[in-house]
């Protein structure tokens, strides 16, 4: 399937049973796609790394896994798919990895912001993806769940709150930090821009008043408030539909309202996968990836539910609003804003080619087997470019 030709024999796909469930998933799927484009691949539990390697491979591999965690000796080729933001995971991108590693972002906007960072690993765009489509899904008038979500919650934090909870950082940061998600909530826009503009705004320059860590840090826990409070105002502003919430948490102003089934943490992503298969639509809301995707959009699809989601740039180019997948409205949800959503679950025809369109986009470009041609296109140094870029 590589026209170029490889220069390696074997992949290894890292794994483990302490990862979270979406993690032991993805690492399968990309194991699955290598295997399906004819590449020798071993899928790897930690405690199965040393034997493996006991006695010299006689080929040339590469080792892949999430997030830049693998520890490897100098020589050996290395790609991680990074999942979080570049400052979400500076502690394992900053340790000493082999110069040849290769970095692939699920967000265009995590390019420059590695370079930003100074980060010295080749980088590329590498959206997310997800599994085969599953061949039986139900129409919309068998799925009893109107909304799905999963995802980590918690309640929503307010600048005052936040600042008494946290008395240890300065009122200036406090400020820098709610500045900067009450901007990053009305713009679909990058957060380490925001950060930037909002330091300059007060005459700071980040990078010469924080060290890299600081910042890191503080950009971090901009994404970590912006996240829970817009995943929390999107649940409380949904109609009195059929709701299912899969979280480690059920916040206060969801509780008791009779249309709203909390199940609790779910570590088997297959369990996510089935209660996806019985809902019409599957919720996303997060502000991490405003010019890439998540993989519950992905998997969401593949078990023929109606994706309802923040939009980002990648995902315009992708899917048009209203045809192959709903788009959340920017800025604050205001209340009746999702009002709509009360009729459209009614509407099986609607829901039904919505899903049936983004079905066909989704099945010719962005399962797993698509995305492992390009791992190993950029293993072989055929495609990606230089740390910073985003082609």
């Amino acid at each position: 399937m590589n026209p170029y030709g490889r220069t390696y024999r074997r992949a290894f796909v890292m794994t483990g049973d302490d990862a979270a469930g979406w993690a032991q998933a993805m690492s399968a799927e990309i194991h699955r796609g290598l295997q399906q484009i004819g590449i020798v691949a071993t899928l790897l539990r930690p405690e199965e790394f040393r034997d493996a390697f006991a006695k010299p491979i006689g080929e040339r591999y590469v080792m892949i896994d999430l997030n830049h965690k693998l520890r490897v000796p100098p020589g050996v080729r290395t790609f991680s798919v990074m999942v979080d933001h570049p400052c979400d995971r500076i502690g394992d991108l900053a340790e000493d990895h082999p110069p040849s590693s290769i970095l692939g972002w699920v967000d265009r906007s995590h390019l420059p912001a590695a370079a930003t960072l100074r980060l010295p690993y080749r980088s590329l765009f590498l959206p997310h993806a997800g599994p085969t489509p599953s061949e039986c899904t139900l129409p919309s008038t068998k799925r009893p769940v109107d909304v799905f979500f999963a995802g980590i919650l918690g309640e929503r934090w307010e600048r005052g709150e936040w600042a008494a909870a946290h008395a240890w950082v300065p009122p200036l940061i406090v400020d820098i930090i709610f500045d900067a998600v009450d901007r990053l909530a009305f713009k679909i826009d990058p957060v380490l821009p925001i950060f930037i503009e909002v330091c300059r705004g007060r005459g700071i320059d980040p990078q010469q008043a924080f060290t890299r860590d600081v910042l890191c840090a503080i950009v971090a826990n901009i994404c970590k408030i912006a996240e829970v409070n817009r995943r929390v105002a999107v649940l409380a502003a949904l109609p009195d539909i059929e709701i299912a919430v899969a979280s480690n948490y059920l916040p206060v102003s969801l509780r008791g309202r009779r249309n709203v089934r909390y199940l609790g943490y779910i570590q088997n992503f297959d369990e996510i996968r089935r209660e996806m298969g019985r809902a019409k639509i599957v919720l996303n809301a997060t502000s991490k990836f405003p010019a890439g995707s998540h993989e519950r959009i992905w998997y969401g699809i593949a078990e023929g539910a109606v994706l309802l989601t923040d939009p980002s740039t990648y995902l315009d180019e992708q899917f048009e609003q209203g045809r192959e997948m709903l788009y959340l409205p920017p800025g604050d949800i205001r209340s009746g804003d999702l009002d709509y959503l009360a009729d459209l679950v009614r509407d099986r025809h609607r829901l039904d080619d919505i899903a049936n369109r983004a079905a066909a986009i989704y099945r010719r470009d962005h399962t797993w087997t698509r995305r492992a041609a390009w791992i190993d296109e950029a293993i072989n140094g055929q495609v990606g470019a230089a740390t910073g870029s985003a082609d």
